[in-house]
């Protein structure tokens, strides 16, 4: 049992002294993104195009709502027949645009998200190279992102391990 514990005490210390060794930086994800113009760019085109693609759901919405209102102000003098018919008109109707809403936003196999994937997911990767290229040219052990977690304190000399000036600096190809 003393042998366990002593053998504890020694892992405790030296991953003590090798976390005093640890050099460790700092990014904000979201200031790169912000300050990424490939990023907002893309962004842009992706926000614009999604904004086409609201239109024509509004559109098709307004549309069936227009039947919907019609029906409503002539079912009375429809024939039992008829009745059915536009009834399966518009439910046929409110099923194409649901099939329409989800090939725009499904989440896998959805218009944005197939934009999202050729249009942001690649800056991401930019963004993550570059980090991993600064934290490697400056000696650095680990990298955190105040955007991902939690700093509940951060000493005044951490402001010099704050490396998101850099890793955009790399982004933009200035050295």
């Amino acid at each position: 049992m003393k042998s366990a514990i002593s053998l504890l005490c020694i892992l405790l210390l030296s991953s003590l002294s090798l976390a005093k060794d640890m050099k460790i930086g700092v990014v904000d994800s979201r200031l790169i993104m912000a300050e990424y113009q490939d990023y907002r760019n893309n962004l842009r085109i992706l926000q614009e195009e999604k904004q086409d693609w609201d239109r024509q759901l509004n559109t098709r919405e307004q549309e069936i709502q227009a039947e919907v209102d019609d029906f409503m102000r002539q079912e009375n003098a429809m024939t039992p027949a008829k009745q059915k018919e536009v009834r399966d008109r518009i439910d046929g109707k409110i099923k194409q645009l649901e099939d329409l809403r989800k090939s725009f936003y499904d989440e896998e196999t959805g218009k944005v998200a197939k934009r999202n994937r050729e249009l942001l997911e690649p800056l991401i990767e930019n963004v993550n190279t570059a980090i991993q290229s600064v934290a490697e040219e400056l000696g650095y052990d680990l990298i955190l992102d105040n955007a991902m977690a939690v700093v509940v304190f951060a000493s005044e000399s951490s402001i010099d391990h704050e490396l998101s000036a850099k890793v955009l600096n790399k982004l933009q190809g200035v050295k």
